[in-house]
């Protein structure tokens, strides 16, 4: 018996998780909606290293803003992969990448909402940042290890786009650091004075980023020796 495609059951999950991943998007619009009338004419447009906000604009302002970001964010998330020249992604694992980032954005824009219009103690504030930051860090660190050789999702420098063998040893380093990072960032949120918080916050993802484009150019150039030796 000849067996019927799977077609309209790919497309079918793929529509679901379509669907999902924009919902997710649109969350935090909903949660605005529900509090638009008690928000005050003008709210933080900004904050400071310190937590405090240091400019305020008109809601409208900000709301219209925050939509184009999210906008391009979903975009930018839904079409990468068709600009990919060497179409090697993997679907699942890109599909795990982005529903984390849509997360991220998602939880991320709720709190940004809702402390526009309860207000939380500028401490609080840079611990939660804080700690989502982390997360995602860590999550991200999690998936890396088995991404495929890409120009737009991964370790990029020209030493992994060079050479597969240097793309593999570095994302399997990179995601071990990533991880370690991402755990150091989630632990300093609670053991850390909140003054200290943005360093942190900053820091670690330079010095992770640092590390690894130096591991990459190293691995570039045992791979090199070996193959000239």
């Amino acid at each position: 018996m000849i067996q019927q495609p799977q077609f309209p059951n790919t497309m079918k999950t793929k529509l679901t998780s379509e669907i999902l991943l924009a919902t997710l998007m649109m969350l935090p619009f909903m949660f605005l909606a529900m509090i638009w009338s008690q928000l005050p004419a003008q709210i933080p447009g900004h904050y400071g290293v310190d937590g405090t906000a240091d400019r305020y604009d008109p809601k409208e302002q900000l709301a219209l803003v925050m939509a184009a970001v999210t906008l391009f964010v979903y975009l930018v998330l839904r079409f990468v992969p068709r600009f990919d020249p060497r179409r090697n992604l993997n679907t699942e694992l890109y599909g795990k990448i982005r529903l984390l980032i849509t997360l991220f954005w998602a939880v991320f824009l709720t709190g940004f909402w809702y402390v526009s219009w309860k207000g939380v103690a500028p401490e609080t504030l840079n611990q939660l940042v804080t700690l989502a930051v982390g997360v995602l860090f860590a999550g991200l660190g999690n998936l890396m290890n088995s991404l495929k050789p890409s120009y737009f999702v991964g370790i990029r420098t020209p030493w992994t786009l060079d050479s597969e063998t240097v793309w593999r040893r570095t994302h399997h380093f990179a995601a071990r650091l990533f991880v370690g990072g991402g755990l150091l960032v989630i632990a300093s949120s609670w053991v850390v004075p909140a003054s200290l918080g943005p360093i942190v916050l900053i820091g670690v993802p330079v010095l992770v980023a640092v590390i690894t484009v130096w591991y990459s150019y190293r691995c570039f150039q045992q791979e090199k020796a070996r193959q000239l030796g």
